[in-house]
């Protein structure tokens, strides 16, 4: 038997997606039950032969079949890979095409809830593919539709050795996605969002898929797009690995992303990847700090960036001013500066009733710098440049002067 080769599994799932676009269904909504029924079916014909192995060697043992597939073909410890109940088989399925008193989606909808619920792995995975799904009081998927879908997949068999190679399922489903993403015209929403609002750092997952359903870049009825987008980006790392590529997206530990095309090669990548744990652990020691060690802390900091003159201020009744000193330049000028510290988490951002705070604590001729661990709202930096003092704006990797006017901010390079 011919081995099955990527073009015709692609021209396959091309089929499999006209069958649904003839319900009237857009790229954004067919797409769970194309990835579903590619995965049951991928399920039951591995365990197939799994079974038939299983079954087989009991058999070349001396045992009768009937016997052999009542105590062994249907039990989950004997079985490696997913193991998949009778009604989520394909024979099972294919035996039900034909009768008139089933309603086939839901067929469907309990084959894919039993092989959730007989492999912990997939617990609550499959849960938002739902072929009886009702919308406006009519089905999104006919029964028709689905009978047509299975008989559509029936055609070839999914087993390994079928394959032209071993990655062709993985190449299927980033063709599969790329198609999809074309189809509604928002192709690769996590890439996207890490070019345009990563900075050329790391991104929590979480705030990825956030930022692309604010932009239009990701589409999904699913409940947990953060989940699947996050498990999408390890299967590309994955798969490009294996082929010996540059895989786009970079893991750095704890859910967080970043792009390769951001990362150097060999010793380089190596150092920020270290640089980049190290930030980590500086920033977990510094929430750690108590507000007034914390502020002692700035202080000292100050001191080593050129400050002189610091003064710690009282803990209560400082306006809002938590140290002043005099910045030198070249050991020429002297900037008289009232400086806050925000120790925040990350997400709690500076708000502008802060930088107003600052302002109006200023004594003469003296400037606001304003120094967190966490970040500044856009608002916030936009309401600094207004006011009698001379200002600078500063914020995550460095210092840039920005207005004549305002409050100087700084935030720390500390990776979350």
């Amino acid at each position: 038997m011919p081995k099955l080769s990527l073009a015709k599994l692609e021209r396959h799932l091309y089929g499999a997606a006209d069958i649904l676009r003839r319900e009237g269904m857009d790229a954004a909504t067919y797409k769970d039950f194309i990835f579903g029924l590619l995965f049951l079916k991928r399920c039951s014909d591995v365990f197939d032969a799994e079974r038939e192995a299983v079954v087989g060697k009991k058999v070349e043992q001396g045992m009768l079949r009937d016997a052999a597939e009542e105590g062994y073909g249907d039990n989950p410890d004997f079985f490696d890979g997913f193991f998949v109940p009778q009604r989520a088989r394909w024979l099972y399925l294919e035996s039900k095409l034909n009768d008139a008193d089933v309603q086939y989606g839901a067929a469907l909808d309990k084959a894919l809830s039993a092989l959730s619920e007989s492999n912990e792995s997939l617990r609550h995975v499959l849960d938002h593919i739902q072929f009886m799904k009702v919308q406006s009081n009519k089905r999104i998927v006919s029964d028709e539709a689905c009978r047509e879908l299975v008989r559509h997949f029936n055609r070839y068999r999914l087993r390994s050795e079928d394959f032209q190679f071993s990655d062709l399922l993985g190449s299927a489903y980033e063709f599969l996605i790329n198609m999809f993403a074309e189809s509604v015209g928002k192709k690769g929403g996590d890439f996207k969002v890490l070019e345009e609002f990563g900075g050329k750092k790391p991104m929590h997952y979480k705030m990825i898929t956030e930022r692309a359903l604010e932009k239009g870049w990701l589409v999904t009825e699913g409940k947990t797009p953060e989940a699947t987008m996050y498990a999408q980006v390890i299967t590309e790392i994955k798969r490009q690995q294996k082929q010996g590529k540059y895989p786009r997206f970079v893991r750095h530990g704890l859910g967080y992303v970043g792009l390769n095309q951001w990362m150097g090669r060999g010793l380089a990548f190596q150092i920020e990847q270290h640089n980049h744990q190290v930030r980590k652990a500086l920033r977990e020691r510094l929430l750690a700090v108590k507000p007034g060690e914390f502020e002692v802390l700035i202080s000292q900091l100050l001191a080593e960036m050129g400050f002189e003159m610091l003064e710690v201020t009282k803990l209560s009744g400082d306006g809002g001013i938590d140290v002043r000193g005099a910045l030198v330049v070249g050991n020429v000028v002297r900037i008289k500066m009232a400086v806050q510290v925000k120790k925040w988490k990350l997400k709690k951002n500076v708000q502008a009733p802060v930088v107003q705070q600052v302002r109006g604590s200023l004594g003469g001729h003296e400037q606001g710098l304003i120094i967190t661990t966490s970040d500044f709202i856009p608002r916030c930096r936009q309401g600094s440049n207004t006011g009698r003092q001379n200002a600078y704006c500063a914020h995550e990797r460095g210092t840039a002067r920005n207005a004549a006017h305002g409050v100087r901010y700084w935030r720390p390079s500390l990776d979350a």
